[in-house]
């Protein structure tokens, strides 16, 4: 037993300076990083990358769940918001589907009318979305940046500006970060009112119009 005491007295000393010289400190304080431990135990325990692999796209779904919801949150609240007069346009068309016309008609207003309380209206949401998406609307900006380029966007989904103006605003798109940032802001601002499924009802007083509009309609027809 002595000898075996003195075996291990005399193998301590040369091995403690080695672990010095790889660690750079005594082996009693080197304590490993929580990376390398979670590598360490994923080498050990296969499963355990698998394990952690889940859990990280788990938690990835997870907080595209949380940020959906914020979106849907900040969108309902932004066409609550809105003035009556511009959010009964802006459910009608971007929400349920009408076109320009058939909102003119339900609402008793000249197309024109409606489309530019439309583009004011989507204007004013997209500003109240467009952080929540991720989108960056603040890259560089091109010679003849303005607000003008999102509302050309808005026109164009409506079919109001000619061929030539559609070709202009595609060409300044292409090489201003800061335009072609907001209006992916506002595309993706309408798909939202589209596929969403808002809240937000349309007004009953639009309701009844809309209802009246349809027996004119249907009786038109008959």
């Amino acid at each position: 037993m002595r000898g075996l005491r003195r075996a291990l007295s005399r193998a301590r000393p040369a091995v403690t300076p080695t672990l010095s010289r790889r660690t750079g400190r005594g082996s009693s304080d080197h304590v490993p990083s929580p990376r390398a431990r979670r590598s360490l135990f994923a080498a050990v325990v296969p499963e355990a990358g698998g394990v952690q692999r889940r859990e990280r796209e788990e938690e990835r779904r997870a907080d595209e769940v949380l940020a959906g919801k914020q979106v849907e949150r900040a969108l309902e609240q932004a066409i609550a918001e809105l003035e009556p007069m511009y959010r009964e346009v802006l459910l009608l068309r971007d929400a349920e589907g009408l076109t320009a016309p058939e909102v003119a008609e339900v609402l008793r207003l000249t197309p024109q009318a409606v489309k530019s309380r439309l583009h004011r209206a989507r204007l004013s949401v997209r500003a109240r979305v467009a952080p929540l998406l991720g989108i960056p609307t603040d890259g560089p900006a091109a010679p003849g940046t303005g607000p003008e380029a999102v509302t050309m966007f808005s026109q164009k989904v409506e079919d109001m500006i000619g061929p030539e103006l559609c070709t202009q605003l595609e060409q300044h798109l292409e090489a201003c970060d800061r335009c072609r940032g907001c209006c992916e802001t506002l595309k993706q601002t309408l798909a939202l009112c589209r596929t969403s499924g808002a809240t937000t009802e349309v007004p009953s007083s639009v309701q009844a119009t809309l209802r009246a509009a349809l027996r004119t309609c249907l009786t038109e027809t008959a």
